[in-house]
């Protein structure tokens, strides 16, 4: 599976499930670990509360794309998964990722955070979007909307604490 990113969107060839249901797993794996780093340091009962229910909210999609990993390996018959995958794309697509590993030095500049944040889920909406249309399990078709549109929610609520600092 190839990803480039073209202006906004993200462009997805040579598709294949198994693979784009492990990067998401990557993805929300890194907003658990972003959110639950930031909410770790945060003092401000509002803005923890915020972090508190973004965490579980990756945490919730992170549970749903591990189980479509699952079953997507497990209905291919000679599925070969790639050592890992994030290196084999063009990592400049997930850039902010790389990012959220050495944000530690700029925790207390929260402008700096909530903007990467922003970054971070606009890019997994523009993935799972870019997923959608490739996705053939219905079921799973409508999940995948239901996390872009949480997903949006929680870009919104960045935002708005921007907004309050």
């Amino acid at each position: 599976m190839k990803i480039e990113k073209v202006g906004e969107k993200f462009v997805i060839t040579d598709f294949d499930a198994a693979s784009a249901y492990r990067i998401a797993c990557n993805v929300e794996r890194e907003g658990v670990a972003f959110y639950k780093k930031l909410a770790g340091v945060q003092t401000k009962p509002e803005i923890k509360d915020v972090l508190d229910f973004l965490l579980s909210e990756e945490e919730k999609h992170l549970k749903f794309f591990e189980k479509q990993y699952v079953d997507a390996v497990n209905t291919v018959d000679d599925y070969n998964e790639d050592e890992d995958i994030i290196n084999s794309m063009d990592f400049e697509v997930f850039k902010p990722y790389s990012e959220i590993k050495g944000f530690n030095d700029y925790l207390t500049e929260l402008n700096k955070v909530f903007n990467l944040g922003v970054i971070v889920e606009e890019n997994s909406i523009n993935f799972y979007t870019a997923c959608l249309d490739k996705i053939e399990d219905i079921v799973a078709k409508v999940e995948i909307k239901k996390i872009i549109k949480e997903e949006r929610k929680h870009k919104e609520m960045i935002e708005q604490l921007m907004l309050e600092i």
